[in-house]
């Protein structure tokens, strides 16, 4: 239950940031696989793999989502 509340409220807090990285990139082709690839590693019980892709696609989206915030603010736009 509290690895599930922990889940939950860091959902709620970023879910606007990941709406945005999906809106505004390519991400969502891209997130759809990456979320396959997981579910099936947790299948297999590949946990080094699913480690290793959980933290590619964290740092990727969250990179995505600087930069957009980065190009938002910028004062061309």
């Amino acid at each position: 239950p509290e690895t599930m509340d922990v889940i939950y409220n860091l959902n709620t807090k970023c879910d606007r940031y990941i709406r945005m990285q999906l809106l505004f990139t390519t991400g969502i082709k891209k997130a759809e696989q990456e979320h396959l690839t997981l579910f099936e590693m947790c299948q297999n019980r590949d946990i080094d793999g699913a480690k290793y892709l959980l933290k590619k696609h964290i740092l990727e989206a969250g990179t995505a989502i600087r930069n957009l915030l980065l190009e938002r603010q910028s004062p061309n736009n």
